[in-house]
């Protein structure tokens, strides 16, 4: 694994965020020789633009995330984002300035707002990783209503799903697509 991600990993205060930093980049790799059918260690091949946001300098696209042990990545031949969660129990109220007020009363009309939650918030932090800049994005600039996503202009398709009982990702692209899940042990 290269130096910089190495370091990257280290960083992580819990062990298991640790394990699961070197997991994804792994699983990473793999989906990246399965989706190119060229067997190559992608992970010395990766740069890192302005925003912090590591990418292939000839493709394909792809991004990558984890929580509390659950690992998920997204490869695809456009510019993709892809976030997951463990839904644990929120006060919604505390997260009221991340969204606009018509999301507000989406998740508390709900029949199970906490799932409404997750599934706003993982839209909107897909969103923001697949246009690049993250954390530079206010996330009460993304909008988010049903299957899709926009950001100023660019509308952002939407597929989300929910994992076991506690996990919920979702994922988009800048066109339309169907998402293929891929199992590796």
């Amino acid at each position: 694994m290269p130096e910089d991600v190495q370091e990257k990993c280290i960083r992580y205060k819990r062990w298991q965020d640790r394990q699961a930093c070197i997991l994804v980049r792994e699983l990473l790799n793999k989906l990246l020789i399965e989706f190119t059918g060229q067997d190559k260690e992608y992970l010395d091949l990766m740069q890192v633009d302005i925003h912090g946001k590591p990418f292939l300098p000839n493709g394909p696209f792809f991004n990558l995330s984890h929580t509390d042990g659950a690992v998920i990545v997204a490869v695809a031949d456009v510019a993709v984002g892809i976030d997951i969660e463990a839904m644990k129990s929120v006060n919604l109220d505390d997260f009221n300035r991340f969204f606009t007020q018509k999301e507000q009363d989406q998740i508390k009309k709900a029949e199970n707002g906490l799932h409404e939650f997750y599934k706003t918030w993982t839209a909107k932090e897909a969103i923001m990783k697949c246009d690049g800049r993250g954390l530079q994005i206010p996330l009460k600039q993304i909008i988010t209503q049903d299957k899709s996503g926009f950001l100023n202009d660019q509308f952002y398709p939407l597929h989300t799903q929910l994992i076991a009982e506690n996990f919920i990702y979702s994922v988009t692209s800048t066109k339309q697509f169907e998402p293929q899940m891929l199992h590796f042990k």
